[in-house]
């Protein structure tokens, strides 16, 4: 047994390029301003880091209005954070959260940042129940004012 180290490649394609979603963009253009809450003209700003041509991730994406979206680029991300009170961390965390469902005392619950979903009794189909915990999902960030 050779006692040398396990070489992997330092590249790998499918990890470095930035995930594309395009139903996660439309989402996201569907919410208010993260700033001043506007509901029309918001836009998909993409927060990660970026470079070579390449966006960041769109699962690093947040909601902000044309004004807002222009403003971030121009004075920086840690200056937008300071001047508007943002953790945009947080924000892409809570925009990102998957329900977890399981099943109690004959009902499909969903879980999600420790509170629990009635999301109807076994019987039914379970494709109702995980279509019922994506909207509850999607519709959260929306509930919690962000």
């Amino acid at each position: 047994m050779s006692s040398l180290p396990v070489l992997r490649p330092m590249y790998l394609p499918e990890l470095s390029r930035p995930l594309k979603d395009p139903k996660h963009r439309a989402w996201i253009r569907t919410l208010p301003c993260a700033v001043c809450g506007r509901t029309r003209g918001v836009e998909c700003a993409h927060t990660g880091d970026r470079g070579l041509g390449q966006k960041s991730s769109d699962k690093r994406a947040i909601p902000l209005c044309r004004a807002h979206h222009a403003e971030y680029h121009r004075i920086g991300r840690r200056r937008f954070e300071q001047t508007y009170g943002l953790d945009i961390e947080a924000l892409i965390l809570k925009l990102n959260e998957k329900p977890v469902i399981r099943i109690v005392a004959g009902y499909f619950v969903a879980i999600l940042a420790g509170e629990e979903y009635n999301l109807g009794p076994v019987r039914k189909p379970m494709a109702r129940a995980v279509h019922s915990a994506i909207q509850i999902a999607r519709e959260r960030p929306l509930v919690m004012g962000i």
